[in-house]
């Protein structure tokens, strides 16, 4: 389910992609590019005025320097998923 589906707007500040942990790229899309702290502030209270429910999840992406190749992140998440799934399953014989 995409986060935006759950009441939840998606703010990113200077890019259209969202960010994932330690990495800049997650292959999802946001709602909308902020560039600004003062488009975030304004945002943040026209939602609040208009009385829309959920939340707001603003994302800022690590920078350039202190990024890991999302391939690398995305191959070791696969990974300790599999693992966990076996051992899981290992638990009940």
């Amino acid at each position: 389910m995409k986060i935006a589906q759950r009441c939840q707007v998606e703010l990113e500040f200077g890019k259209t992609k969202l960010p994932a942990f330690f990495t800049r790229k997650s292959g999802f899309a946001v709602d909308y590019e902020i560039d600004t702290p003062a488009e975030l502030a304004k945002a943040f209270y026209g939602k609040q005025d208009m009385g829309l429910g959920g939340g707001m999840l603003v994302t800022n992406p690590i920078p350039e320097e202190y990024s890991m190749d999302a391939d690398v992140i995305n191959k070791a998440i696969d990974e300790a998923v599999e693992e966990a799934k076996a051992s899981l399953c290992s638990v009940g014989r």
